[in-house]
């Protein structure tokens, strides 16, 4: 009983394709991004320039109010960016924001009328939050954030 290479290579391959199918793989088909996961809130932060950014535990997202306006001044900063994170490098953003959202934060007075009040945001657990934040806090979150901008 002498079996032809091409019927063995043609079986073993119907068997890789049926188990991938079956487990819920789509072979030559993947996503390139994933949703966040639910289980960590996002976070919503606007410097004192209006430079906004979003963090999940995925990404990282920077849209600057202007290609001028940047948190240290450089110009060439000045791009929206979309950055992958690692869930360590979440961790260490989502732990300044929280410090943030615990400590008390001082009013802001005399400050002009054309220039955005800072805030955070934490949104998607059980107890969402939204503060107008300090320049202590301010510098604290930028001092954080500054390096994903020389990626």
């Amino acid at each position: 009983m002498d079996i032809p290479l091409k019927k063995i290579t043609l079986f073993f391959s119907i068997l890789i394709a049926t188990i991938l199918i079956g487990c819920g793989a789509t072979p030559g088909i993947s996503t390139g991004s994933k949703e966040p996961d639910k289980n960590f809130p996002s976070y919503h932060y606007q410097d004192a320039e209006g430079n906004l950014y979003d963090i999940t535990s995925q990404k990282f997202i920077y849209t600057p109010v202007s290609a001028t306006n940047t948190i240290d001044g450089i110009t060439d900063e000045g791009l929206y960016m979309e950055l992958n994170i690692s869930l360590n490098e979440y961790a260490k953003i989502a732990a300044a924001c929280e410090a943030q959202l615990q400590r008390n934060q001082n009013p802001l007075t005399e400050r002009s009328p054309d220039i955005p009040l800072p805030f955070l945001r934490r949104k998607g657990d059980n107890t969402p939050k939204k503060i107008n934040i300090d320049y202590t806090a301010v510098n604290a979150l930028n001092f954080i954030l500054e390096p994903f901008l020389d990626e």
